[in-house]
Formats: C-alpha cells, sequence, structure tokens
C-alpha cells in the first residue's frame, strides 16, 4: 500500500515541480551570462552594467523562489491529503496511520533533496558560465586542498555531511507537518493561518536558539582545540558532524512520535 501512496504523492509534487526546475535552469544560464559581463574587462555603457546586475539579482531571486516554491508544494500536499474534504477520505482507507505519514514524509523529503541537488547544480552552472576559467582555477586548487590537507578523511567529512543534508530534510518536513497538525488539532476554521503562524513563530525560537548555539558553542569548541594536532583536529570535526548528525535524528525521531500522537488521538475531523 505504501508504493500506491508514494505514487500518487510523487505524481501531485512532481506534476509542476519539474517546470520551476526547467525554469531556474534558463534562468541560471542568464545569471551566469550577467555575470560574465559584470566580470568582464570590456568597456561597457553604464546601462548595460545595471541591466547586467538587476537580471543577476532577479536570477537569484528566482531560484530562492524555486526553493520556497517547492517547500509549499510539499506542506500543500500533506494539509489537502489529510486535513481538507479529502481528509475525510484518507482517514477511511485501510491504511496505518504510520503509513500514511510514511509516504508524506518519503516524498516530502524526496522533493526536498531534489530541490536542493537542482539548485547546487545551476548555481555551479551559473558560475562556470560566468566567471569561466577562474572558476575552474578555484575548483582545482580547492581540489588540491581537499587533497592534500584534509586527504582520506574528506571522504568521511562528505558521508557525514550527506547525512545532515539528509536528517536535516525530514527535520524541515517533519516540522511543518507538526506545525499543520498542531493548528488542526488547536482550531477548525483557521488552520491555514495558524499553522503559519505556528511555524514562523516556532522557527524563530528555533532560529534565536540555533544562533546562540553556533556562536558560543563554536567558540567553546575553537578554544578547546588549541594545541592539537592536525589528525587530533580532523578527528574532533568528524565527531562533531556526527554528534550534529544524531542530534538532529533524534529531534525527527521526537517529532514524529508527536505526529503520530496527534493523528491517532488529538486529530478530530467532525
Amino acid at each position: 500500500m505504501l508504493k500506491k501512496l508514494l505514487r500518487y504523492d510523487f505524481a501531485f509534487l512532481f506534476r509542476y515541480w519539474w517546470i520551476g526546475a526547467f525554469i531556474s535552469l534558463l534562468v541560471s544560464l542568464v545569471g551566469g551570462g550577467c555575470i560574465y559581463v559584470l566580470n568582464s574587462k570590456a568597456d561597457l555603457p553604464d546601462v548595460v552594467d545595471v541591466g547586467a546586475g538587476l537580471m543577476l539579482v532577479l536570477s537569484v531571486f528566482c531560484l530562492v523562489a524555486f526553493a520556497i516554491l517547492s517547500m509549499i508544494i510539499v506542506f500543500i500536499r500533506y494539509y489537502k491529503n489529510f486535513f481538507s474534504d479529502e481528509g475525510y477520505l484518507t482517514f477511511t482507507l485501510p491504511v496505518k496511520t504510520s503509513t500514511l505519514l510514511a509516504s508524506k514524509l518519503i516524498s516530502g523529503v524526496s522533493a526536498i533533496l531534489a530541490t536542493a541537488f537542482v539548485i547546487g547544480a545551476e548555481v555551479f552552472i551559473m558560475l562556470a558560465a560566468g566567471f569561466g576559467d577562474e572558476f575552474t582555477g578555484f575548483l582545482e586548487e580547492l581540489w588540491k586542498l581537499i587533497a592534500n590537507e584534509v586527504g582520506a578523511i574528506s571522504i568521511l567529512y562528505a558521508v557525514e555531511l550527506l547525512m545532515i543534508l539528509v536528517v536535516y530534510s525530514a527535520f524541515s518536513v517533519l516540522f511543518a507537518y507538526v506545525c499543520i497538525t498542531l493548528a488542526s488539532v488547536i482550531t477548525r476554521k483557521a488552520r491555514v493561518i495558524t499553522a503559519i503562524g505556528l511555524y514562523y513563530g516556532a522557527n524563530s525560537v528555533l532560529n534565536f536558539g540555533r544562533q546562540m548555539f553556533l556562536i558560543f558553542g563554536t567558540q567553546s569548541l575553537f578554544s578547546r582545540m588549541d594545541g592539537l594536532s592536525g589528525d587530533e583536529i580532523k578527528a574532533v570535526f568528524a565527531l562533531v558532524f556526527l554528534a550534529a548528525f544524531l542530534f538532529i535524528a533524534l529531534l525527527c525521531g521526537f517529532m514524529y512520535v508527536l505526529q503520530r500522537y496527534m493523528l491517532d488521538k488529538k486529530l478530530n475531523l467532525a
């Protein structure tokens, strides 16, 4: 049954997503051309420079809009399938709540990761088209630095960062799902507005806590690394990445349990 649910969820999410991805790809090429114009040493009229600058800002704005739109599509799918009139049919299906939630989580995380990959590729294209050989030289120097200074542990770093990206995507999706579900538990008439308020309010608190942790945690970490050898510093960073992954995964587990509890025990669609 999970496969059937995923088929319908993916069909909804990617119905228009690929259009946004294609448009943002074209925009990245335009942005690369603007960077090339601004970076060129040719004596161009001021109006050309100003136009290229404005187009570059618009290109970056479009990439950000594509990322936001992708997340909105994920959240709309969850809300419509669970809490609109469609929700009455959804919860009468002979399917466990865990299966319904798993389908929404897998499809949502897949859409977020696909969006992140596309935007990363488009930024790469934009920089490569805009800076040409300069960008290629930068990548070569960066590769030498990773190979010579970081060494084989860079593979471990890459794996850990990929794991963090996956669990953080799951965290972002579950966080929004919890806000939407909690809004539906609190009220029946203003669910969307309540969900938006809960999301931005809770997100502001989390961002403040994250910033405080980064400021004081980073300062404390670097102060304790004084006197360590290069290999010991590399090991410390590997442990930090692993700890970050485990912490975010723990938060995901907590939100998943809370989500299941609200859907099973607190939700009233009557």
